[in-house]
Order: structure tokens, then sequence, then C-alpha cells
């Protein structure tokens, strides 16, 4: 991830930043957290999701801002995550370059004793996992077509559907793993 090249969306001058929060869940999984937004938010209610914000002064980066977000929203210190890399902008359907920023949160992560849900924030509604092998099963996407907008992937073995920006974002990280794996020496026995 730290070797992806950075290039920046032209004409758009909102920025925000997103962060893909790998775990280990309980059980000992691999896994990805996302967040179910709040009923009661004005955009994007009910709607799954990673922490994520625009981008405001004070942030020197987008790295900053995506872990900044995951503070306010979950009370995820950012003193747990190592951050890993970023990919490249993704334009949101209201013109925000979206960086995803890529982090491990250290520690077993039991949403059932800790739910990383920040109640003063009121954005989110709950947190779940994802194990990575559940999201690298073909079997558990679909393909939704949305005629001139084109077809985009949505994930269907989760408590709530994982579509749109969040799908895709999930999709691409997915891919980056893999291409790692690939570019890793292999020993020999």
């Amino acid at each position: 991830l730290a070797k992806l090249p950075r290039s920046r969306l032209k004409n758009v001058t909102k920025r925000a930043a997103i962060l893909v929060p790998i775990c280990t869940a309980k059980g000992g999984e691999p896994s990805i957290i996302y967040n179910l937004r709040s009923q009661h938010m004005t955009s994007h209610a009910g709607e799954v999701s990673f922490p994520g914000g625009r981008e405001e002064k004070e942030d020197r980066t987008l790295i900053e801002t995506a872990l900044r977000e995951a503070e306010e929203e979950m009370g995820l210190e950012r003193k747990r995550v190592t951050v890993l890399g970023q990919l490249e902008e993704v334009k949101s359907k209201h013109g925000l370059a979206v960086t995803p920023v890529i982090g491990i949160v250290d520690g077993i992560i039991d949403l059932e004793k800790d739910n990383l849900v920040n109640p003063d924030s009121g954005e989110i509604e709950e947190n779940f996992t994802v194990t990575l092998k559940a999201l690298y099963n073909p079997s558990n996407w679909v393909m939704d077509d949305y005629g001139r907008w084109g077809k985009f992937p949505r994930f269907i073995a989760s408590p709530h559907p994982i579509w749109g920006l969040t799908a895709y974002v999930t999709k691409r990280v997915l891919a980056e793993i893999s291409n790692s794996r690939k570019e890793r020496p292999t020993s020999k026995l």
C-alpha cells in the first residue's frame, strides 16, 4: 500500500478521508470493521460505511482526517491504529474526493464488550465485523445494475448490506491485499 502511486482528482475542491479498519475479531479471524450509520443522520442514514468525514483545517494530512473521524465517531483511539497506507482518491456521489486510509487496529476486537460507538457523536448506530474470508468469497457478492451509471458490487453476507462507495472501497482493499501477497517473496523450505 505504501508503494501505491498517489494522484489527486482534478476539479474537486472538497476532500474527505475514510478509515478502513482491519482487525483481528473475536475468534482470531482477520476482519474489517463496518459502521451502520444512525437513522437520524441527514446524509447516508441507515447505510453501512467506514468512519470518515471532511478534511478540516487542523488536519495536516488526510490520514489525520481519517484517524480523527474514527476517534470522534467510534472512540477508536489513534494510537490503536497502525496506518498501512492509502488508496487513490475516489469521487463520491456528492462530489467529494474521498481518500481511503487503510489501518490495522491493535488487539482483539470483541464488539460485544466494546461496541466502538462513541455515544456523544450520534453518528453510528452499531458496528459489525466481516471476516476477510467471507469478503473474498465471490458467492457473497452480487452486481447491481444502475443503468447508465453502470454496475456496482454489493456484499450480501453480513448483518447489513454493504453497497455503494463502501463496497467499492472494500473491493479495492481486497485487491491490494491480494496484490501484496503476490509480491511477497516466498521462502523455500
